[in-house]
């Protein structure tokens, strides 16, 4: 697990991820991570989300505004 925490969290590494929502809903998008509590690997990785319309404009972002200050918690 450890090495696959330290792979994914590689300055290059993004992954992304496509959906449908309806015109005019409201979105709200959480990231989670292992590592808060005793027994779980340490996690370093620095989670940001970003999201783009149909025609491929960023229209949000977050980077850690998650309560724990670690996770990304973006809400359009």
């Amino acid at each position: 697990l450890e090495q696959a925490v330290a792979w994914a969290g590689a300055l290059d590494r993004a992954d992304a991820f496509t959906f449908e929502a309806e015109a005019g809903a409201e979105l709200t998008i959480t990231t989670s991570t292992p590592g808060d509590d005793d027994g779980e690997p340490a996690n370093n990785l620095d989670l940001r989300l970003e999201l783009y319309n149909p025609l491929g404009f960023l229209v949000e972002l977050d980077d850690n505004g998650a309560a724990d200050g670690r996770n990304a918690r973006l809400l359009y």
